[in-house]
C-alpha cells in the first residue's frame, strides 16, 4: 500500500492547482500529480524546489525520504 504524500495537503493549503505549482517550482504538473499519490519519489531537486515553492522546509514535506 502506498503512503499518501502530504504535498497535495501543503499545496491546498496554499491555495495553489498543480499547474501554479508548477509554475513555481518547474516541476511539471503530471510529476507533481505523481508525487501528490505516490506512485513516485521526489528527487533531490525536486524536495529542495517544492519545498522552496511552497515556503516550507523539505524536511516537513517529505519526511523520511
Amino acid at each position: 500500500m502506498k503512503k499518501p504524500a502530504i504535498l497535495r495537503d501543503f499545496r491546498k493549503l496554499s491555495h495553489l492547482t498543480q499547474d501554479q505549482l508548477f509554475a513555481r517550482s518547474g516541476i511539471t504538473q503530471s510529476r507533481i500529480s505523481r508525487l501528490e499519490i505516490g506512485n513516485v519519489r521526489p528527487s533531490p531537486r525536486e524536495r529542495k524546489a517544492l519545498a522552496h515553492a511552497l515556503k516550507i522546509p523539505a524536511e516537513i514535506l517529505f519526511p523520511k525520504v
